[in-house]
């Protein structure tokens, strides 16, 4: 490592850059934890489908671009201990801005869950890469096309942009504030998560609420009736009315897909304005 800092001296002189070339480094090391974490954390950039090193690749590209924006010249690098305080603060940002972009998935998730619930048909479960786990076949169809509406609306480009804007709010060699403000800071978080039990039931509310009408009708059939074998019959038909409402509805879905992925893009520029030092 000693035989590098002369040649990164050299380098840094010869580009006009000032400063002890390890405290660049230790600037970049920051950085790029914070980079590192929201990306592999973010499900439209590919979550575990994507190879460690693409994600890493990306965040690295990310912090050369970004690097003249973080103030990095100094004389020397940080102390050791406080060094790996702000790397743990990078790594805390990071995932924070990283599972925020995940809720609204989550949310679109759960209502395609909700829906194959109700109608009987969660027998199967389909793995769901970018969020790490398994989930039914609408939830998987309705998170794909939550996807291909996110991209669509350079949603990706918009969290990019938050991440670049959280070094101005909150730079690398500085810690958040957010005692001064935590209780209402905490609140906030809580609220994001809340939402997204309130975007699933919106979403699968609609077929929800046929169901619930199919269940009824046969219930009353089978007092009226007690003879005839409703529940064999009821469960073939909620599953094909359940599959032929998502589909009829499904403008309505991408719509409202539009509007909560907006909101979640909100909020996260809310909580960077938030972490502000």
């Amino acid at each position: 490592m000693d035989e590098w800092i002369p040649t990164l001296r050299e380098i840094a002189r010869s580009l006009g850059l000032g400063g002890d070339p390890a405290a660049y480094l230790a600037v970049f090391g920051l950085a790029l934890a914070r980079l590192v974490t929201a990306i592999s954390l973010a499900p439209f950039l590919g979550g575990k489908s994507v190879p460690n090193q693409v994600k890493v690749g990306l965040a690295a590209a990310m912090t050369i671009l970004l690097f003249p924006l973080l103030d990095p010249v100094a004389e020397a690098p940080p102390p050791t201990l406080l060094w790996v305080a702000l790397l743990v603060k990078e790594v805390l940002i990071g995932a924070l801005l990283g599972l925020l972009s995940q809720l609204v998935f989550f949310a679109i998730q759960m209502g395609g869950a909700l829906i194959d619930t109700q109608r009987g048909m969660n027998q199967f479960s389909f793995f769901a890469p970018q969020l790490q786990g398994n989930t039914s076949a609408l939830g998987l169809l309705q998170f794909q096309a939550a996807l291909v509406v996110f991209l669509a609306l350079d949603g990706h480009l918009v969290f990019l942009q938050a991440l670049a804007d959280s070094f101005q709010t909150t730079p690398v060699n500085a810690f958040p504030p957010v005692v001064a403000d935590g209780m209402a800071f905490v609140d906030r978080l809580a609220r994001f998560s809340a939402d997204l039990f309130l975007i699933a039931l919106q979403l699968a509310a609609p077929v929800m609420a046929a169901l619930f009408l199919i269940d009824a009708s046969f219930g009353a059939l089978g007092k009226i009736a007690p003879q005839m074998p409703v529940h064999g019959e009821a469960h073939t038909l909620k599953s094909l009315v359940g599959l032929l409402i998502v589909f009829l509805a499904l403008p309505l879905l991408i719509q409202q897909f539009g509007v909560s992925m907006v909101d979640m893009l909100a909020g996260v520029k809310e909580v960077v304005r938030r972490l502000s030092a």
